[in-house]
């Protein structure tokens, strides 16, 4: 069992896919897909922390796969990649739930710092949904216990009172 963080590039040009990927790989443990289509294959056995892709892709643009994926997994981080960004593609991807929006060419410590608060962020969000999962299950202990003693003959409750 590793504790490395699984990240998920997605980019239809080798060139720029294999740059992250050599980047990430000596502290990430990392997956590649060259489409949309490859990307969704790829989510169900590799699982990823992290999703960079890029927004300009053939067959299935990076906005329609972003919301694929969240539709898959809510959790997982997604930062898009672009050459091409406008303020209406930005806005897009931030309301269907992008965590950032990396420019190209953008610095290794650039992507290094998103990497570092994308990966926070959601072990923040998981640690706070497991919280409310044993929150829940408690709740749902103490009710199961209350109805159980709710239904003990009134002679037993009074002689447990009175004991």
């Amino acid at each position: 069992m590793t504790d490395r963080a699984r990240i998920l590039v997605v980019d239809d040009e080798m060139g720029p896919r294999e740059s992250l990927r050599m980047i990430l790989k000596p502290r990430h443990d990392i997956a590649t897909a060259d489409s949309g289509e490859a990307a969704l294959r790829t989510l169900k056995s590799f699982h990823p922390d992290l999703i960079f892709m890029d927004i300009k892709m053939p067959q299935m643009d990076g906005i329609e796969l972003l919301r694929r994926i969240k539709g898959i997994d809510p959790s997982i981080e997604v930062v898009m990649i672009t050459a091409y960004a406008s303020l209406e593609t930005v806005k897009n991807a931030l309301t269907h739930g992008a965590f950032e929006y990396l420019i190209k060419p953008f610095s290794r410590q650039d992507l290094e710092e998103t990497v570092r608060r994308a990966l926070a962020r959601r072990q923040t969000e998981l640690g706070t949904r497991n919280q409310l999962t044993s929150l829940v299950d408690e709740m749902r202990a103490l009710s199961g216990r209350r109805a159980t003693s709710r239904r003990r003959p009134a002679a037993s409750r009074r002689n447990s009172r009175s004991a």
